[in-house]
């Protein structure tokens, strides 16, 4: 299959993927924020996971640019070498994240110095699951993507994940109970079928794109040649995803420190929207990011500077209309959402869309410096959001 049909199919079904996360956060989210208190503690827990998720030091983001030169070059035993090398920094991350979980479990308001008895129990569950299955479902998700995106294949599984994600949807409404919703036993179900489509995938990798996953086993060491070749780009994208974190997701985390829940719970929904609107950039730049990184592989230079340059001219006027509008009518949006006047929300998501103005060019500017390994560059543009928080 061509490139090109490959771009365009993982481009049809990322766009399916926005309308089936856009059904879960208008029907699944009022079920979740039904009991405020409890839903900014099941929030929380699920926040902590960015230091899980953009905790891989910057070795996901390099691994991602050199696996896909490798497919470009026809060069597998390299691309087996960085695989493996990821698996192992993302296994050791993971670990030490469950070890800090499982200890947080024990004494919940270490995170949550505002928790009453009521919900204290409710707390250590939280804990005690993202620490226990967020870690796996981590690893298994980053290779899934690391090995597919580096092919163009990555729309295999879009698929899966669109069918796991509808039937969480659909069974949403299912743990509504006389005492309230029982959020710990739908974050437990959402994990087990996130990992169990991750499996799945495993399974179109090895027979539908005859890639040698029990050769990876053999390379998952942390290899002096992988770390020599990536820590450059690695540990740029580490300093920008550390100043990411801090401008898009820590708010949610001090919040918790200073704030009542309910308050919390207002901050949530609110972040819950924008990392929705945050979806829809990566399903703009991935696919063509994995084609990029391929194409300068095979040192198709002009043909990478000439898609840049389209990249840019496309989507600066595009996210400049989107936030204009959605700025507009996002009033009359969050009533019709979560039925009733939410200012503090609408509020917090306001000021958020206006940092979002000129996002076109804030992210085509980190992508081209790591596609020409321009650290320096990655790094300021990642200093700008930070000095404006």
């Amino acid at each position: 299959m061509s490139d090109s049909r490959n771009i365009r199919n993982i481009y049809i079904y990322r766009i399916l993927g926005i309308g089936v996360s856009f059904a879960s956060i208008f029907v699944v989210l009022p079920y979740l924020a039904s009991e405020p208190e409890r839903y900014a503690i099941y929030a929380l827990s699920v926040s902590i996971c960015i230091f899980l998720t953009y905790g891989d030091l910057g070795f996901c983001a390099a691994a991602q640019k050199y696996c896909a030169e490798e497919v470009g070059r026809g060069c597998l035993q390299k691309e087996l070498e960085y695989a493996g090398f990821l698996v192992a920094v993302l296994v050791a991350i993971g670990v030490i994240f469950s070890g800090l979980m499982l200890a947080a479990a024990n004494s919940p308001q270490v995170l949550l110095p505002q928790l009453n008895q009521r919900h204290l129990d409710f707390a250590s569950t939280m804990f005690f699951m993202v620490g226990v299955f967020m870690p796996i479902q981590v690893v298994l998700q980053r290779f899934v993507m690391l090995i597919l995106s580096s092919r163009l294949k990555e729309y295999y599984a879009i698929r899966i994940d669109l069918v796991a994600n509808a039937l969480k949807i659909f069974l949403a409404p299912m743990f509504v109970s006389s005492s309230g919703y029982l959020l710990e036993y739908f974050f437990l179900v959402s994990c087990l079928i996130s990992i169990l489509s991750c499996l799945l995938s495993f399974l179109v990798i090895r027979f539908y794109c005859n890639f040698p996953i029990e050769s990876v086993l053999v390379h998952i060491r942390f290899s002096r040649s992988a770390y020599a070749r990536m820590k450059n780009l690695a540990f740029s994208s580490l300093t920008s995803t550390f100043l990411f974190i801090l401008y898009y997701e820590f708010d949610l985390i001090l919040a918790s420190r200073f704030f009542s829940l309910a308050d919390v719970a207002a901050y949530a929904i609110a972040f819950s929207l924008m990392g929705f609107l945050r979806n829809i950039s990566s399903v703009i730049y991935s696919p063509m990011m994995s084609y990029i990184n391929r194409l300068y592989g095979k040192g198709e230079v002009e043909t990478v500077k000439r898609s840049f340059r389209f990249i840019l001219e496309a989507t600066t006027p595009l996210f400049m209309v989107v936030t204009v509008v959605l700025y507009a009518g996002m009033e009359i949006f969050i009533f019709q959402w979560m039925g009733q006047e939410m200012p503090l929300t609408l509020g917090l998501v306001r000021v958020l869309l206006i940092g979002g103005f000129f996002v076109g060019l804030a992210n085509t500017g980190p992508l081209l410096a790591t596609t020409f390994e321009r650290n320096r560059i990655r790094l300021l543009f990642g200093l700008f959001p930070f000095s404006a928080y």
